[in-house]
Formats: structure tokens, C-alpha cells, sequence
């Protein structure tokens, strides 16, 4: 999990970003797997900011998952709209 948690102004200009771009992972039925945290943290790693079309399943499972691939990743989920969401990650200071 990030160390800093997100403001809401800093959410809301995230959300302002993220409005134009397209799912960048599709997860499948199998949901979160190693593979698709693999992925995703590879992808997090050149951008700072993705979305992700998660599983059709109910809202509950879907917040779940989408809060599992956050903490695997040490990125900020920051919002979750239908079945799609967004996270940012800060950038590395390496």
C-alpha cells in the first residue's frame, strides 16, 4: 500500500486525467491472478496512471479485487466506476 493516501482535490484531477484513456488490462473470469498482478505492475511501472476492466461480478467482489490489485501493486485505486478502474502510482525516486 502507498504511504501517502490521495487528497480528494489530487483524486479529482487523477479522474480529470484519466477520463480520455482506454482499459489498459482486461481481467478475465479467473480474476486476480499472479499473472494479471504481474502485468499490471509492469505497466505501472512505465505510466503512472491506468485503468483496468475488472471481472463481471457483483460491485462487492469487483471493490475487493480491485482493492487486492492496489495493495499488490503500491498503487492508489481511485475510483471505481461500472466495472472499470483506475489507479495511479507515484513515481519512483530510483
Amino acid at each position: 500500500m502507498p504511504a501517502t493516501q490521495l487528497t480528494p482535490a489530487q483524486k479529482k484531477r487523477l479522474r480529470q486525467q484519466a477520463h480520455s484513456l482506454k482499459p489498459t488490462l482486461l481481467m478475465g473470469y479467473n480474476g486476480l491472478t499472479d499473472k494479471v498482478i504481474a502485468q499490471f505492475d509492469d505497466h505501472m511501472a512505465k505510466r503512472q496512471l491506468a485503468k483496468v476492466k475488472l471481472p463481471d461480478t457483483d460491485r462487492e467482489e469487483r471493490r475487493q479485487i480491485a482493492t487486492s490489485l492496489s495493495h499488490a501493486t503500491a498503487s492508489h485505486l481511485v475510483q471505481i466506476i461500472g466495472r472499470t478502474a483506475t489507479f495511479y502510482r507515484e513515481p519512483s525516486s530510483n
